[in-house]
């Protein structure tokens, strides 16, 4: 419906509609740990899940928070990436669980 209506406007406002569209889309921003004038930016993409996630969550990120992201080297964020149900209810109660949020990953991760 929306790629209908796109159609019957003009290419300016046509593209700045999908924009508007995209971003009502991403109506979870990125929670943020590091400094905004951080030189590298990383993202993951995570399952709470994921074995794979788990492991870089336990043996690798605590290495990386302390010399990179609490230096002020790396901003770092984790967006979800929920491999199943499970995976998404455990995210959805991270997201919920306010400044605990980094705790309960970790408890989860942990899990």
């Amino acid at each position: 419906m929306v790629l209908e209506k796109l159609g019957q406007i003009g290419e300016g406002r046509r593209i700045r509609r999908l924009q508007e569209v995209v971003e009502a889309v991403n109506a979870l921003e990125d929670v943020w740990q590091g400094s905004k004038d951080a030189p590298v930016t990383m993202i993951e993409y995570a399952s709470m899940t994921c074995s794979h996630c788990a492991h870089f969550h336990e043996a690798t990120y605590p290495t990386l928070k302390s010399k990179y992201i609490d230096a002020g080297k790396v901003r770092f964020a984790i967006r979800e990436f929920p491999f199943d149900p499970l995976a998404t209810a455990a995210f959805m109660l991270a997201r919920c669980s306010g400044d605990k949020r980094d705790a309960l990953v970790d408890l989860l991760f942990a899990q």
